[in-house]
Parts: C-alpha cells; sequence; structure tokens
C-alpha cells in the first residue's frame, strides 16, 4: 500500500513539474517575441514631434500653416496620464460632480470634463470647464492654465492667450508646460501679427532653450518675423545659421530656399557656403550617424579648387571623415582610398595613426589579412603611443589565429599583455593565448 501511495504521489510531481515547464517555456517564447520588435528610433520620434508641434511654422518665407496648431502638443505629455495619475492617488474616490466646487471630486469632474472637450476640438466647452475650477484646483493649476489659454488661442484669442501663457511663466516656471507655454506665447503673437513682440518671444526661447526639440522653428519663425518686420539682413543671418548648425531640421531646405530668394529679391549676396561652413555642416552632420547627407558637403570640399594648399587642415579632416563616412556604411573599398589619400598626404597629421587603424579595420574586411597585418605593424612603429595600440595587436593575433598561425598569434598576443599590462584588451590577451597553449 505505501508502495503504490509513494508511486502516485511521484507520479504527482512529474505532472507538476510538466506543467511548471511548459508554463516557463510559454514565457520564454513570450520574452523572446518581445525582444523580436525593437522600440521607434529616437531621430524618428523626434522628428514626429517637431513637426506636430509648430504651428505657425512657414513653408516659404513668410507664408504661415496655422492649420498645424490643434495637432500641437496635446499628444505629449498629455492631463490624461497626469489625471488619472492623480486620480489613482486619492484611493477610491468618485469624481462626480457634488454641485461644490470646493470638493475634490467635483475639481476632478470638470477637470476630466475640460480634458476631454480639449481633446474633441471643444474649445469654448474646454474653456468653461476649466474656468470653473482654475482658482480651486491647485495640485492641477499649471495644467488648467495651459489648457485655458491654449483653448483660446485656438479660438483666436490671441490676446487672452498671451497674457494666460504669460501668467504660467511667471507662476510656474518648473511646470512641464514652460517651454510650450513660451513657444505658444510667441505664436499667439505671431497669429496676431504683432511682429515686433513675436519675434522677441521667439528669440527668448532660443536663449532660454537651447537644447530644445524646438530650437530650429523658434529660429525659423524669428527670421520670417525679421522678415516681415523689413529687418531683411537680419532674417538673411538666422537662415543661413539653420541651414549650417541645423542641417537636418525640417526647415533647413526653407531656409535654403529663403536665402536665394532674399538675395535675388534684395539684392544680397548668393549664398555660398564657405569651405569653413560647409565643414561645420559636415561634421554636425556626420556625428548624428547622416552620413550620406555628410558626404556630399565632404566631396564638395575634396573637389573645391586649391583646398588642399588654401586650407590644408580642414581638406586632411574632410578626407578623414570622408573614409569614416564609407566605413560607418560598410564601402570599405571607398573608405580605404580615403583613408590612404588623407594619411599619404599627411603621415603626421592629426588623424595619421587613425588612418592606419581604420584602414587595416578595412582591408581585414576585404579579406586581405596581410595587408591588414603589415598596416597595423606599421601604426606600432609610427605611433607606438597611439591608443589604437593594444587593439591593433590584438587584431593581429586575430587575423594570425583564424589563419591557423598559432605560434604568429600566440607573439602578438604575449606582446599585448607586455606592453600593454593596463589596457583595456588584457584579458582578452590573456584568454586568446591560453586557448592557443591549450591547443598546442
Amino acid at each position: 500500500m505505501k508502495s503504490n501511495i509513494k508511486t502516485l504521489g511521484s507520479f504527482l510531481i512529474i505532472i507538476l513539474i510538466i506543467v511548471s515547464l511548459a508554463g516557463c517555456s510559454n514565457n520564454l517564447f513570450e520574452g523572446s517575441s518581445s525582444k523580436s520588435n525593437p522600440p521607434a528610433s529616437s531621430t524618428s520620434t523626434k522628428s514626429s514631434q517637431t513637426s506636430s508641434s509648430a504651428y505657425a511654422a512657414a513653408s516659404s518665407g513668410t507664408s504661415i500653416n496655422s492649420d498645424r496648431s490643434e495637432s500641437s502638443y496635446t499628444t505629449t505629455e498629455g492631463p490624461s496620464t497626469t489625471s488619472t495619475s492623480e486620480d489613482n492617488s486619492s484611493g477610491s474616490d468618485e469624481i462626480k460632480d457634488t454641485g461644490d466646487t470646493n470638493d475634490l471630486s467635483t475639481q476632478r469632474y470638470y477637470f476630466q470634463l475640460g480634458i476631454t472637450s480639449f481633446e474633441e476640438n471643444k474649445y469654448v466647452e474646454a474653456q468653461y470647464y476649466l474656468e470653473k475650477i482654475k482658482s480651486k484646483y491647485f495640485i492641477m493649476a499649471d495644467y488648467i492654465n495651459f489648457y485655458i489659454s491654449k483653448s483660446m488661442l485656438m479660438q483666436k484669442k490671441y490676446d487672452l492667450a498671451a497674457e494666460g501663457y504669460k501668467n504660467l511663466i511667471e507662476n510656474y516656471p518648473q511646470s512641464i508646460f514652460t517651454q510650450k507655454a513660451q513657444i505658444e506665447l510667441a505664436d499667439s503673437y505671431y497669429l496676431k501679427e504683432d511682429f515686433v513682440k513675436a519675434r522677441e518671444q521667439y528669440k527668448l526661447f532660443s536663449t532660454k532653450f537651447s537644447s530644445s526639440e524646438l530650437i530650429s522653428y523658434a529660429l525659423f519663425q524669428e527670421g520670417v518675423c525679421n522678415e516681415k518686420s523689413g529687418n531683411n539682413q537680419d532674417a538673411y543671418n538666422i537662415y543661413k545659421k539653420i541651414y549650417l548648425e541645423y542641417p537636418i531640421s525640417e526647415y533647413a531646405a526653407s531656409s535654403f530656399d529663403n536665402l536665394a530668394r532674399l538675395s535675388e529679391e534684395n539684392g544680397f549676396p548668393v549664398f555660398e557656403p564657405s569651405i569653413s561652413e560647409l565643414y561645420l555642416r559636415a561634421e554636425k552632420l556626420f556625428s548624428i550617424y547622416y552620413y550620406d547627407t555628410a558626404l556630399k558637403d565632404l566631396n564638395k570640399i575634396i573637389e573645391s579648387n586649391d583646398v588642399s594648399s588654401k586650407y590644408p587642415e580642414i581638406y586632411s579632416k574632410a578626407l578623414f571623415k570622408t573614409g569614416m563616412s564609407y566605413f560607418n556604411m560598410n564601402g570599405y573599398e571607398n573608405a580605404r582610398k580615403y583613408l590612404e589619400l588623407c594619411y599619404d598626404q599627411f603621415p603626421s597629421g592629426e588623424y595619421a595613426d587613425d588612418c592606419l587603424y581604420y584602414l587595416g579595420r578595412c582591408l581585414t574586411n576585404l579579406n586581405s589579412y596581410d595587408e591588414a597585418i603589415s598596416t597595423y605593424k606599421k601604426l606600432l612603429e609610427k605611433f607606438p603611443q597611439s591608443n589604437y595600440g593594444d587593439d591593433s595587436l590584438y587584431r593581429c593575433g586575430r587575423i594570425s589565429y583564424i589563419a591557423d598561425d598559432w605560434q604568429n598569434a600566440a607573439f602578438y598576443f604575449q606582446r599585448l599583455i607586455d606592453e600593454y599590462p593596463d589596457g583595456d584588451k588584457l584579458s582578452d590577451g590573456y584568454w586568446e593565448l591560453g586557448w592557443i597553449q591549450y591547443r598546442l
């Protein structure tokens, strides 16, 4: 009898283990599935937020696209999420109209009605509901102030909207809406066609929020206001700044067109970026991984007459950045061409050891292993203090190891250990050398 009980118990335990494993298996598959869907890139997100936020943006010189205003700022940092968070923090209080606006439940009730009306583009209703609790619902005061101001802006009550935005900026400087209030204050003056005040506010925004996603929009609008106020030279300078310093902005192309138009209409010199300005723009594009676009400006520099003699420093940088642009796009043949050219013309220049190191990597990717090792050895000989020294030895060792030349591989890994005891490749060198000794 005891034997049967033990057998039954064991059988039940096995069933439980199988069920448990099945559950774990499902969880593992679910985890794998979630990892296969990466988040959207930050560049795309920023681009979409920027284009949805500007409602006075001009596609050319002095025109305005006010239709975009309704979608502005309503999809990010919206009140619904914050309202829900605030609701949850208050426990199980019911949201309802008790008839007393001093009651928290009534305040929350009107707040939700106001936000819902705003999201449905019912701006008069939104303003009505939010005004009822404006002086009472203190915990959400900056939200209420912002959405009342925004509702009035959408009703084309520009003076009242401006007053509301100024009140928010002054009384709630730490609010998440301060930046939005500042740009929309400028927009309210613009839409009222008070271009002098609008220009001042756009300029103030650029000063206060220099790292904002909306900086190129604020600058562009400042340029438009300058044109409308007759300050064409200031407008010209601002458009030039946008084109050179914000090359991936949606306003860069429009700024370039405006420069051409101002030159034609007002006798300004035709805009031709200087060599140094072209390199500044290309460097910005390179730093944010827009290699294709950077190559266009870099090629203009390289192909310019007498650039190597007049601007040797910029020329060497342009050659190196061109090679690295191709390298980062896996165009190893072109990368090799420009890195060799850069090293040959500037063998002791700022990027000499960089050229040799990445040239070695290009040759490795092109299966020219002997040339790659020779290039790494040249780097070690010419630039013994280079930061690429330990990595060059490591790569020589790996190339030899893969070719089953274990004796040379061991030699390079041992040099790595002896010559770079504080290098970040030390542990890799020990590991590789250990495997070779094990196999030998």
